[in-house]
């Protein structure tokens, strides 16, 4: 099941997590189709993704627009 492309809270992903060879990780988030906003530099901690999944629009609201 491709999970990339729906809204956040239906079970499917709506963000990216890179990590950093400093230990770092870029989060993208894409809340609407063609709109990539990164909140970048993150230290990762366990729940990261939990805490994405349930204040998603915090963190669209924390990261800079990315042009396409």
């Amino acid at each position: 099941m491709n999970t990339a492309n729906a809204p956040p809270g239906n079970g499917r992903l709506f963000y990216a997590i890179e990590y950093r060879d400093d230990g770092t990780a870029d989060v993208t988030l894409m809340p609407f189709e063609g709109v990539k906003i990164i909140v970048p530099g993150v230290d990762p901690w366990d729940g990261m993704e939990d805490d994405i999944r349930a204040r998603y629009y915090a963190w669209c609201d924390s990261g800079e627009v990315l042009m396409p």
